[in-house]
């Protein structure tokens, strides 16, 4: 019996140590799979880790000393630690991601003012957060996903209600402004009650009824550096300024607004294109850039038309050896610089601005003619009105002192080139050549600008030949005789003829020189007749 009593007992200790062994065995496998996943020690995870580590050690030191009742007892404590940590790390990884799920209703319900004071909803939804902080810190991870969960529907709650709130207000107010009259008002409040609910049927009706009621206005404000600047604004023959609501605009009509502002020397320019497919008062703003006259006109279409620029200077005018008309020859000083075009007017550059080609000798690249003194002044004027021009310059003709001073480019002879005629450079009746020039080539048309190849001094083509130039002056046989010589100009008078300039191609080359002076009635149209653009300052 005591054999057999000694054999049981051997066999229940053999069982507990294989039963120790296996559990030992688990807990390992559970320690080294926590340990791979290196848990921070926040939450009371720190408090479960030593558990886990100090209870298997000290299994294993029981083992060694074949105290195997405690080497179980404390492998059991490390196995339950172990499976804390196994069932708490995902339940903390899930309240951070629903702690940040809930700051997206809480920023929805932010986005209206009072809602964090004004809304019951809103102070519990901040109470079920600290109490899910605390939880969470406790590490009790289930209560703290049941306050996050009492957060996110409290916080919803507030924004649904503090919406609401905001829109009623928002339509309360534009019902007032009906009352009152103010239809500004009322599209105004009406639309940002729609902006936060689209559907809401009493603000779409007071939108409706607001527009009703207006018409489109603009206000643009000009800045210059980022900074606001009082500007000038034009559209079409219409001026204002910038801190002025523009009015009188057209629904479904397009427009240009062309703004400028001077500082000290410097022009700032801008342009604004819209179509008026609203209601009411629109804001505007227009960045200004620095003005630099880059020498090229952009005309309607992007057809280029280049200018250049011409500083003021002294000059020898007229001759003393020709007609009566030219004489005395003298000097003139002109004061202001402007610009001149680099070619007479092309039938391109006509047809890009008045829609039209009245031209004989058909082609883009050549002068247009047949245009009179009146047409010339209409193309400049549309130009004007296109606000094409920087503020304080204009397109016109130019004088017949600036004209002059641009074809001599600082020469005194008869030709910008020299003294006698040269078939090879200008366009004219080569049958009546001047000062020993060559003879015998008649074109008998005009030709295409820039083609013959020469240009002045100053990089101005044809000025002798081609077509006759119109010029702003009108006609006085006198005029050197009696004329100032700084800046003189014949003002215009409706009844009298107009100076022609450069002679043409069916003239005699003594008509194409630099002083020649011709005359015509501003109605004049004839295939011999053309003009160039200048830009000037407004006087």
């Amino acid at each position: 019996e005591d054999v057999q009593g000694d054999r049981e007992q051997t066999r229940q200790v053999a069982a507990l140590l294989q039963e120790v062994y296996r559990l030992q065995a688990r807990v390992k496998n559970k320690k080294d799979e926590i340990e791979s996943v290196r848990y921070d020690r926040g939450q009371t995870f720190g408090g479960w880790l030593d558990s886990l580590q100090e209870n298997y050690t000290a299994g294993e030191l029981a083992l060694k000393n074949n105290d195997v009742s405690t080497a179980k007892s404390s492998f059991e404590k490390a196995d339950q630690a172990a499976d804390w940590l196994f069932a708490n790390g995902p339940k903390r990884e899930e309240v951070k991601a629903l702690r940040e799920q809930v700051q997206e209703p809480k920023k929805k319900a932010d986005g209206f003012d009072g809602s964090r004071l004004a809304y019951i909803s809103y102070d519990k939804a901040e109470d079920f957060v600290k109490k899910a902080d605390q939880s969470y810190k406790d590490g009790k991870f289930p209560a703290a996903l049941d306050a996050l969960k009492s957060a996110r529907s409290s916080y919803e709650k507030a924004y649904q209600e503090a919406r609401k709130q905001t829109v009623d207000n928002f339509v309360a107010a534009a019902r007032t402004a009906k009352i009152g009259g103010n239809w500004q008002r009322v599209k105004d409040k009406a639309e940002a009650a729609l902006k936060i609910d689209p559907g809401n049927q009493a603000a779409l009706t007071l939108k409706n009824e607001a527009e009703a009621h207006l018409v489109p206005t603009l206000k643009i404000t000009a800045t210059v550096d980022g900074a606001s600047v009082l500007a000038t604004v034009k559209i079409g023959a219409n001026t204002w300024s910038s801190s002025d609501t523009i009015r009188d605009l057209k629904e479904d009509s397009s427009y240009t607004a062309h703004l400028s502002y001077r500082r000290g020397e410097t022009e700032y320019t801008g342009e604004l294109s819209f179509s008026c497919n609203w209601k009411g008062l629109k804001q505007k703003t227009v960045a200004l850039k620095k003005w630099e006259c880059t020498g090229v006109v952009t005309l309607p279409g992007g057809v280029p038309l280049k200018m250049i620029k011409i500083e003021p200077g002294s000059f020898m005018m007229g001759s003393e050896n020709e007609d009566d008309d030219e004489k005395p020859g003298h000097r003139v000083t002109l004061t202001q610089a402007y610009y001149l075009g680099e070619t007479e007017v092309t039938q391109a550059q006509w047809r890009a601005v008045m829609e039209n080609n009245p031209s004989s000798f058909q082609g883009d690249d050549r002068p247009v003619e047949r245009v009179s003194w009146n047409d010339a002044m209409a193309f400049c004027q549309k130009l004007n009105d296109q606000n094409r021009a920087p503020n304080g310059w204009m397109f016109t003709l130019p004088t017949e002192a600036e004209w002059e001073y641009a074809c001599r480019a600082g020469t005194t002879t008869n030709y910008s080139y020299g003294d006698a005629s040269d078939v090879e450079k200008m366009n004219f009746d080569g049958n009546y050549p001047y000062g020993g020039g060559s003879q015998g080539v008649f074109r008998g048309e005009t030709v295409a600008v820039k083609c013959l190849g020469y240009k002045n001094a100053w990089g101005f083509y044809d000025m002798h030949g081609n077509v006759s130039e119109w010029c702003l002056d009108s006609y006085n046989a006198f005029f050197y005789s009696s004329s100032a010589v700084t800046d003189p100009l014949q003002e215009p008078d409706s009844g009298s003829d107009r100076v022609l300039r450069g002679g043409g191609w069916i003239d005699n080359a003594q008509y194409c020189r630099s002083a020649n002076r011709s005359y015509g009635s501003p109605d004049d149209r004839s295939n011999r007749l053309g003009f160039r653009l200048a830009l000037v300052p407004v006087q």
